[in-house]
């Protein structure tokens, strides 16, 4: 287990949702490969109480924090042992969820679902926003998705050395394996991409009549 003493939060008014974006944003804000959202537009979604993300009661923000276990790197020169890591807890999952109990058999979305890499902190969310979805009567969660369940559905499985299309999802190479793990994949999508050369470079200066010959 590389987590202990998990928080669990609901955000609820613009305080709570800034502290969720906060935290959302910072559990890839150290993967060199992440090109973030535009901030400013992430920003007037999520906090505005009027956005309409938050209208009609069928999206619900939630975040979990943690501590990081701490290992021994020796002793001190009383005997006490002395430990390496995070003194303070750290944000481990996010997601927005998404209630369509309307939809088939009652179905929830993981929208802008964030993970650490940690099978125990992803059983932890999903339990928590499974039985949050099963109270609005939704019976099955189907993620990750983007901010709304139409928008970069899927989780990113190769070609990580590329940058990803736009409106299309991205993610650390750990978490597909780490989604396998405790979901069952819906489906597979593939995009494939088509090399153009460049074109001729387009003359300088007035266009020129040439006679026929």
């Amino acid at each position: 287990m590389l987590y202990f003493n998990y928080s669990t939060f609901w955000p609820a008014d613009w305080w709570s949702r800034r502290s969720f974006l906060r935290a959302w944003w910072s559990i890839y804000a150290g993967d060199p490969r992440w090109v973030p959202p535009d901030y400013a537009a992430l920003k007037w979604l999520t906090l505005r109480t009027a956005s309409p993300l938050w209208q009609g009661q069928q999206a619900q923000p939630l975040y979990m924090e943690a501590l990081p276990r701490r290992e021994r790197t020796g002793h001190s020169a009383l005997g006490q042992p002395l430990l390496a890591g995070a003194l303070f807890e750290e944000a481990v999952a996010a997601c927005v969820l998404h209630f369509a109990p309307e939809q088939g058999n009652g179905t929830a979305y993981l929208g802008l679902l964030r993970c650490a890499n940690d099978e125990e902190t992803l059983e932890r969310l999903l339990g928590t926003a499974l039985e949050a979805a099963s109270e609005r009567g939704c019976t099955r969660l189907i993620g990750p998705v983007g901010v709304i369940p139409a928008w970069e559905s899927g989780a990113l499985a190769n070609q990580f050395h590329v940058l990803p299309p736009l409106h299309t999802p991205y993610n650390p190479p750990y978490l597909p394996d780490l989604l396998a793990s405790v979901m069952t994949s819906l489906q597979e999508t593939a995009l494939y991409e088509l090399p153009a050369r460049p074109g001729e470079a387009s003359p300088a200066g007035p266009a020129k009549l040439e006679p026929l010959t």
